[in-house]
């Protein structure tokens, strides 16, 4: 760069812009910092598109994880019901396939009672009630320091029963309401004694008892858990005499679903990657990631998975056996009549391919955990590259401006000082010419 100055005003008395010449110095040295900043753009685009990148892997590893996890996905199981109004059902990846002949003898309920009705604020006449909850029964006094109905409510609370007593008022008036914090048998509820103005309407509480391929089972609730290994019914109307069948079977929907999900998750990361390596003739430039050699190791092992093949598992060995393609871009695509088939007749392959000794799953997996790994990963090794280049460059770009602030605070107190001394050099010129005229003037005189 080229530092101007106008040598025509420096004899001039009027000096020269300070600031001006100070800038030009400075900003002929700014070449290196510019440098480090253009080296920091590229640094930073490639930083962000490796980091889209590395989260499709993450997406990438949770799909294909999905499908080589013994109990998650392949091994799912729905459990349907018959008759969906007497009883509905759930089953884990644990339950076994097969069907069961269920009834419903008898639902599960709450203990309760409540009281006759009397005028709200009437004094209570004097007697007492044994209330039993499960197996401890205790005596609750009527009258004295029980003498309103909300009196006896907190006197049953404070027993420690296990119940809730309340009052609740109607049209009718009002009654003492009792309820067992317990349902099923364990908080069966009942109630002796009383008086003529109180008395009580009682229901127990049960056990809910279905039968199951012929064998009773009772619970607690009507929410089941127990009677079938992995699967949770829930009893919903009792029928003693109306069979139900519960068929348990693979979810062969949520299977599709999640290879379905495994290639979308590889298709968006097979087209990031191919995004960078292409060129656009638009812009005339390739993807920031064009010569990164972490990103080839990436395409290259994602394209080494689909000519997979898979010896003792059948007709189903390969990804294309199952119904999965390779496109000529690299990305996968889904036959859907194959894959269907695949779920409905062929399912144990289906989970072999994916789950088995040398399978897809095994060299899935390892890929997979490979290229998520943020310590042996190569994009998590690339970007920790990165962001330290990046840190390199920011700290020298700012150890740099500190030097050249420092370098600027001296350049003008410098060139201030050069500049105050040319604007004193015409009044300095004066001084000696008067001083030569008057030696001259005094020779002559002589």
């Amino acid at each position: 760069m080229t530092i101007t100055l106008d040598t025509t005003s420096l004899y001039s008395g009027k000096g020269f812009d300070v600031q001006s010449m100070v800038n030009q110095i400075l900003n002929a040295q700014r070449t290196q910092e510019d440098q480090w900043k253009s080296q920091q753009t590229l640094v930073q685009n490639q930083t962000s598109a490796l980091t889209a990148i590395q989260s499709e892997i993450g997406t990438f590893y949770t799909a294909s994880t999905n499908l080589t996890d013994f109990n998650g996905v392949l091994g799912a199981k729905i459990a349907s019901s018959s008759d969906t109004g007497a009883l509905v059902a759930t089953a884990d990846s644990y339950a076994t396939t097969g069907k069961h002949v269920l009834a419903v003898e008898q639902l599960a309920t709450t203990g309760s009672a409540y009281s006759t009705a009397i005028a709200s604020g009437d004094s209570l006449d004097s007697g007492c009630f044994d209330l039993t909850v499960g197996s401890t029964t205790k005596t609750v006094t009527l009258g004295d320091d029980n003498s309103t109905l909300s009196d006896v409510a907190d006197a049953i609370n404070k027993l420690g029963m296990g119940v809730t007593a309340a009052v609740q008022t109607d049209a009718a008036g009002s009654r003492l309401t009792i309820v067992s914090n317990t349902s099923g048998s364990a908080g069966a509820l009942s109630i002796s004694g009383g008086t003529s103005q109180l008395s009580f309407n009682v229901t127990k509480g049960q056990n809910a008892i279905v039968d199951v391929d012929g064998v009773p089972y009772e619970s607690a609730s009507n929410t089941v858990d127990g009677a079938i290994s992995g699967v949770t019914l829930n009893l919903a109307t009792a029928n003693p005499d109306k069979q139900v069948t519960l068929s348990v079977s693979q979810d062969a929907t949520q299977v599709a679903q999640a290879i379905g999900d495994w290639v979308d998750s590889y298709n968006a990361l097979v087209k990031s990657v191919n995004t960078q390596f292409s060129y656009n003739s638009t812009t005339n430039r390739a993807g920031a990631l064009s010569g990164d050699s972490s990103l080839r190791l990436l395409q290259d092992s994602l394209l080494h998975l689909a000519p997979f093949s898979m010896d003792g598992n059948g007709d189903y060995g390969t990804l294309r056996s199952i119904g999965i393609d390779m496109e000529d871009d690299g990305t996968l695509s889904v036959d859907s009549t194959t894959l269907n088939d695949a779920l409905a007749n062929h399912f144990s392959n289906l989970t072999s391919f994916f789950q088995g000794e040398n399978s897809f799953g095994t060299t899935l997996s390892s890929a997979a955990q490979m290229l998520e790994s943020p310590t042996v990963g190569p994009i998590s090794l690339d970007l920790q590259t990165l962001r330290q280049t990046n840190q390199d460059l920011t700290n020298e770009i700012s150890d740099f401006e500190t030097r050249l602030a420092s370098q600027q605070q001296t350049l003008l107190l410098q060139y201030s000082q050069i500049n105050a001394a040319l604007q004193e050099l015409p009044s300095l010129q004066n001084q000696i010419s008067q001083m030569l005229d008057s030696t001259s003037i005094s020779s002559t005189s002589k």
